[in-house]
Parts: structure tokens; sequence; C-alpha cells
């Protein structure tokens, strides 16, 4: 029955991946060959790379939604690729695979973001499980930094739009300023027409009058 359900499960997870865009990273040829192959029979896009600068180059240059790498590989340890995967796109889950067995490393792994950690041989059952569990996670991490986005963005337009009518009501009383001024007839009392326009303007707010004292070359408050 275990069986029975695993097959179910690995039935419908064929569907699921299909369209996945896979890179896989080993220096043996063969290990890329043979995933590949697994990889394409169920309908993925897959790159291959065979050291960390490949692998690095591919990601910079493809949309890549699922990383799958060694953990020794020949110009750099794969949990330090790991780690600037993680810095260029922390939505892309990692899976690490090795021959050898060592707990510490694969806590390492998984503390700098490993999704998952495979042993070769690869069982391929569970290889199409961890690649459908990889999926999923990157479509929820995807749709996660969507809704971050839109809240930013709705944020920037709220400030925006708080800014514009700002400065709407700046050009607005600029402009009922200028005409009343333009409206001021010969002989009346401009101080006096300023302090009632300002006090009309900005709705009673207190305000300060200052004049330039040209003897003393600074400004003083008028009394």
């Amino acid at each position: 029955r275990q069986k029975k359900g695993i097959s179910d499960r690995v039935s419908r997870g064929v569907e699921m991946i299909e369209g996945s865009r896979v890179l896989v990273v080993d220096d043996s040829a063969d290990v890329v060959e043979v995933l590949s192959n697994f990889l394409e029979l169920h309908s993925c896009q897959v790159h291959k790379a065979y050291n960390g600068r490949e692998a690095l180059k591919i990601l910079n240059q493809e949309n890549v939604d699922i990383v799958i790498t060694d953990v020794k590989l020949p110009d750099m340890h794969g949990i330090a690729l790991l780690e600037k995967i993680k810095l260029m796109n922390p939505t892309i889950p990692v899976i690490m695979i090795t021959g050898y067995f060592d707990p510490g490393q694969i806590v390492e792994s998984i503390k700098k973001g490993a999704f998952d950690f495979l042993l070769k041989p690869i069982e391929f059952e569970k290889f199409l499980l961890v690649i459908l569990r990889a999926k999923r996670e990157r479509e929820l991490l995807l749709d996660m930094a969507k809704i971050q986005d839109s809240v930013e963005e709705k944020k920037k337009i709220g400030f925006l739009n708080r800014e514009l009518q700002k400065k709407i009501r700046e050009l607005t009383n600029m402009y009922r300023i200028s005409a009343e001024f333009n409206r001021l007839k010969l002989g009346e009392d401009v101080f006096e027409k300023t302090v009632e326009l300002i006090h009309d303007v900005f709705e009673g707010r207190s305000s300060a009058y200052y004049m330039l004292d040209t003897e003393k070359q600074e400004i003083v408050p008028l009394r």
C-alpha cells in the first residue's frame, strides 16, 4: 500500500513538474546526463553545468526554477555555490546531492538555505517528489514576492498622491494670492491687505511678517 501511495504521488507529480526549468550542476558528466535525461523525459527544460562558474553564468543568463548541485565541485564548494545562488535569487530552491553521507555537511547546507539533500545513487521516485516539492515552494515564494511588491507599490503610490495633493494646494494658494494682489487698487493698504489675504488663505493659522532692514542688512520681524 505504501508503494502504491508513492506511485500515485509520482504519477501526479510528473504532470506538475512539466515545463520546470532545472539547472543540474556536477563535475561528473555521467551524473549530469543521467539526471538531465530523467528530467527531460518528464518535460523539464534542463541546463547543464560542470562547475560553479558555469552554473553562475547560466543563472545570470537564464530563468531557472530549481538548481540541483553536487556538494563537491572542482572550482568551489557546493555550499559556497548555494550561498551565491541565494544572494542572487532567494526564491530558487537548491537541492544538494552527494555520494558521501556527512551529517555535519547536511546540517550546514540546510542552515544556508538548501531545500533538500539527496544521496547518490539517486532514487528517482524520491527525486521526482523532491523536484515537485521544490517547484511548489518556488511558486509560493514567487507569489509572496508579488504580494510584497504590490504592497510596496501601493505605499509608493500613496506617498506620491499625498505629495501631489500637497503641491496642488500650494499652487492653488499661490494663484489665489497672486490674483488678489492683481486686484489691488491704487491707494489700498498693501500690508493690511496682505495680512487679510494670508489669514484667509491659510484659514486663520498663525503667521509672522518680516521686512529687510537695508541699513543693518538683516531681516527683522514686523510688530
